[in-house]
């Protein structure tokens, strides 16, 4: 289901890609159940904090800009993305329609929608977007790869001419 409002000529409508379950004492460690009690109505049934992956759909005119992508349908712990594109679908919106991506920080669960494997090929899921993100965020990127990590294969090629900081 998604949420619609207007701010001048921007229509601005949030989605979910899905859903983070974590129990609070494993999410903030060094807490016990009993000093959740009196923050119980943070919880679901099961003593979990339950976090959205939330998006941002921002529409002007014939311009389509979705801020995150959400977490993708990479399984990882007890997270559940996914969602993205139905919720996108419900709001009219097609991935050849977005015209920007903006990612707001590369952790996977902002990101992980950006690229698709399609026969073991990595392809961006809005295939007509420039995927944007801040250039101290690249610059992190660029660390982790000089010491040995691997960018991950949820973002575009730092090549890609799709890819404008």
């Amino acid at each position: 289901m998604t949420n619609a409002f207007t701010l001048g000529d921007l229509r601005i409508t949030a989605v979910s890609d899905g859903m983070a379950t974590v129990p609070a004492t494993v999410y903030y460690p060094g807490t016990s159940a009993e000093q959740w009690e009196p923050h119980k109505r943070w919880l679901d049934h099961d003593g979990n904090v339950n976090f959205p992956f939330a998006c941002f759909l921002i529409q002007s005119g014939d311009k389509n800009v979705l801020i995150d992508t959400g977490l993708g349908s990479i399984p990882l712990f007890t997270f559940k993305g996914g969602e993205l594109l139905t919720q996108l679908a419900s709001a009219g919106v097609h991935p050849k329609d977005v015209d920007t991506v903006f990612v707001t920080h590369l952790h996977v669960d902002h990101c992980g929608t950006c690229v698709d494997r399609i026969d073991a090929d990595p392809r961006p899921v809005f295939p007509n977007a420039t995927y944007r993100w801040d250039r101290r965020r690249e610059r992190l990127l660029a660390v982790g790869r000089r010491r040995g990590g691997e960018p991950g294969n949820h973002l575009p090629s730092l090549q890609d001419d799709r890819i404008a900081q």
